[in-house]
């Protein structure tokens, strides 16, 4: 059976940070203490499920992709659908250029991943 790797710790501070929140502020909106949110951030406590419930609705996430995820390297995805809207607007030389930087981020974060 293959061993899922908990990224939950990270993926609520990420998630935090990308969204400019404070600690405090996500504290107030679950009705819990900023301590107990950078307990949950550096993976010293894990929130009960009702605050979790909260937490994956402040983020507007599922539960399975806020814990078994890592949401830090989804980003390829966004650089794949934005060359697919632009790509008529570019030149071939452009065209390859950005294939090239997207497939070279690709292999960097499948790298990242895998140490």
């Amino acid at each position: 059976m293959q061993d899922n790797k908990i990224y939950l710790s990270s993926n609520l501070k990420f998630l935090r940070n990308q969204r400019g929140i404070t600690l405090k502020e996500i504290a107030k909106l679950i009705g819990k203490t900023d301590v107990a949110v950078l307990y949950w951030e550096n993976g010293s406590r894990e929130p009960n499920v009702m605050d979790l419930s909260k937490l994956c609705t402040i983020y507007n996430i599922s539960p399975a992709d806020l814990i078994f995820k890592d949401l830090r390297f989804e980003k390829s995805n966004e650089l794949d659908n934005l060359y697919n809207t632009y790509k008529n607007l570019l030149s071939d030389e452009d065209k390859d250029m950005i294939k090239f930087i997207i497939e070279k981020r690709i292999k960097n974060e499948t790298k990242n991943k895998t140490n």
